[in-house]
Parts: structure tokens; sequence; C-alpha cells
């Protein structure tokens, strides 16, 4: 329903100006998301440092351990969630980038571009926020039926 409303305002076709407040705003803004883009990526270089040496060592320190699960899979874990986080991190510098085209040049392609960049960039942060949310509930639940079948092997009752 808002979709068709919003899909409405657009084909009406009128202008956007930027004011000078607005404009002040868009420059602030590409300031920041660049300065969040750029902690993202370190943080993400750090992940994918460490799971590199968690896949290197972690299996030197469990040489002669039985463990039900290859030692260096940790690290391997961290390299997917690292190559996972990139994502939203590519899109927010992609944004920055753009927006600062934009007012440079007072592109409207660019703008627009910009602002596809940051919906992508949202997407993919809600995508991966859900799917969080969802592996902590499955786990939740996990936790509570493993524990009730504890309660029930050893006799107590809850």
């Amino acid at each position: 329903m808002e979709n068709a409303h919003v899909e409405s305002m657009v084909t009406e076709n009128k202008e956007i100006r930027l004011n000078e407040v607005a404009f002040k705003s868009l420059n602030e803004i590409r300031k920041w998301t660049l300065f969040f883009g750029i902690l993202g990526i370190v943080g993400v270089a750090f992940m994918a440092i460490i799971g590199v040496v968690v896949m290197i060592l972690l299996p030197a320190f469990n040489q002669g351990m039985n463990t039900p699960y290859p030692t260096s899979f940790l690290g391997i874990i961290y390299l997917i969630l690292s190559a996972i986080y990139i994502l939203p991190i590519i899109y927010l510098i992609q944004f920055s980038s753009k927006i600062k085209k934009a007012l440079i040049f007072r592109d409207e392609d660019q703008l627009s571009l910009a602002f596809n960049a940051l919906k992508l960039h949202f997407r993919t942060v809600g995508i991966i926020m859900l799917v969080i949310i969802t592996f902590y509930i499955i786990i939740l639940f996990g936790m509570l039926i493993f524990g009730a079948g504890l309660l029930g092997l050893s006799g107590l009752s809850a």
C-alpha cells in the first residue's frame, strides 16, 4: 500500500532542490559514513587475520587431542563472517564516494546512485540482523530442550 503511494509520488516528476542546510548535512553524513566504513574495513581485516591465525595455530595446540570436529573450523567461521560483514561496509563506502561526487558536481544521477548504495547497506544489515536474531532464537530453544532433557534424565522435576 505504501509502496504504491511512493511510486505515484515518483511519477509526478517534481523537482527536489537541496538548500544549504541539506547540502551541508549530506556532506557531514558523507564524512561520517566514510569514517565508519574505514572502521569497518579495519575490523573486518582484524577478523580475517584472526581467522587465519586460528586456522594455523589452533591445530598445533590441539595436536594429539581427540576433538569431534576439525580444529581449524573456528578460523573458517571467522573468515566466512568477515566475508559477510564486508558487504554492508562496501555499500557504505560507495555511498560516501557517490555522495561526494554528487555534491561536488551537483549531479542528480550520482545522488541517486548514492542513495541506492545506502539502501543496499541498510538492506544487507537488516538481513544480517534477522539471521542473527533467528540463530539466537534457535539456540535458546535448543538450550531449553537440552536442559529439559537433562532434568528428565536426572530424575529431577522442574
